[in-house]
C-alpha cells in the first residue's frame, strides 16, 4: 500500500478492504462478486452454499440477511424473504432437508 499513490482508486480499494475485514472468508469471496444488478443472484448463491453445507433454514435466513446488511447497497429485507428465501426453501425441500 505504501507504493500506491493516493488516488480515488486506492481509496476505493482501502474502503473495500475495510468492509471485507469484518466478514468471514466465504462472505468476503461472495462480496467480491457483487456488482450492480446481480445482488439477488450472489445472495442466492451464498444462501445455497450454506444449504449445501448443512445449515438449517433459520441459520441460512439469518446469514443471508446479515450478509446483505454488510453490502454497500443492500436489498430490502422484504425482497429477500419474497424471492431468495422461497428459492432456498424449495431447494431444501428438494434435498429433503426440511
Amino acid at each position: 500500500m505504501q507504493f500506491i499513490p493516493q488516488t480515488k482508486k486506492s481509496e476505493e480499494m482501502t474502503l473495500r478492504r475495510q468492509q471485507v475485514s469484518s466478514m468471514s472468508n466465504l462472505q468476503a469471496w461472495f462480496f467480491r462478486k457483487i456488482g450492480e444488478g446481480n445482488r439477488n443472484n450472489v445472495l442466492l448463491k451464498y444462501g445455497l452454499v450454506l444449504v449445501d453445507n448443512g445449515y438449517d433454514i433459520d441459520s441460512v435466513r439469518n446469514a443471508v440477511v446479515d450478509f446483505n446488511n454488510k453490502v454497500t447497497d443492500p436489498l430490502p429485507e422484504a425482497e429477500i424473504h419474497r424471492t431468495l428465501m422461497i428459492t432456498i426453501t424449495k431447494r431444501m425441500a428438494e434435498l429433503g432437508k426440511l
